[in-house]
């Protein structure tokens, strides 16, 4: 996890150029190709960074998102659970597969905020695509 990940695309710090929504771009040499109709699945609209040591670190929004609109999620929170299950022991693929869903549907993430509380919350957002987008 060591790449950026937005609902269904990676890529790595080293500057891969963004991939787009249905491509993931695990590392250089290997391409991993989600192929699934828009209707059947949508996301959550965060673009993760993979920060060694930390994990899956919010570093974007997909402007008009479920994240976004919710306004629960901030840049810098650090994705640790996806209904329940723990982030640090899923690949790519996996991570994909949690975050996406039917539209309309729910997850739950579980996310770490930094700061003097240091606190660890859940939020649930409905899948969905971006306001704009629409």
């Amino acid at each position: 996890m060591d790449g950026l990940f937005g609902c269904c695309n990676v890529r790595k710090t080293t500057g891969l150029p963004d991939a787009p929504p249905s491509v993931m771009q695990p590392d250089d040499k290997q391409e991993s190709k989600i192929s699934m109709p828009r209707q059947s699945l949508a996301g959550v609209g965060i673009v993760f960074l993979g920060v060694p040591g930390e994990g899956l670190v919010v570093q974007a929004f997909d402007k008009g998102g479920p994240a976004e609109m919710s306004q629960k999620v901030q840049k810098g929170d650090i994705l640790q659970t996806i209904n329940g299950d723990l982030v640090k022991n899923m690949t790519d693929q996996q991570l994909a597969k949690n975050l996406l869903g039917p539209p309309g549907s729910k997850v739950q993430l579980g996310l770490e905020r930094k700061g003097p509380a240091g606190e660890t919350f859940q939020v649930d957002i409905t899948r969905g695509w971006p306001k704009s987008d629409a």
